[in-house]
């Protein structure tokens, strides 16, 4: 991703893979509503890399996409603390 001119690097998530479907479109509601959020651009990817991850888990797309709480716990789980003014950031 390009911010600022410079290119940033958001980590992504191991999980295991249920299906490749639905990954991207999970990505792109999770950082476009940490985008929306005025989150910096890098943690409203990492907040759309944990929603993409979680939707490929789950059997079907739109049924596996996540409410915030689940998203929130999800980070929580892989080591990430969660503000609703800045998104996730690595504890």
């Amino acid at each position: 991703m390009r911010s600022e001119g410079r290119t940033r690097k958001a980590e992504g998530f191991r999980v295991p893979l249920l299906k490749g479907l639905g990954g991207g479109d999970g990505f792109l509601a999770g950082f476009l509503y940490g985008y929306l959020q005025d989150w910096p651009p890098q943690s409203a990817a990492l907040f759309g890399n944990a929603v993409g991850a979680i939707v490929v888990m789950g059997h079907a797309c739109s049924e596996s996409m996540p409410r915030l709480s689940r998203v929130v716990g999800f980070l929580r789980k892989n080591g990430y603390a969660f503000s609703h003014d800045a998104g996730p950031s690595k504890r």
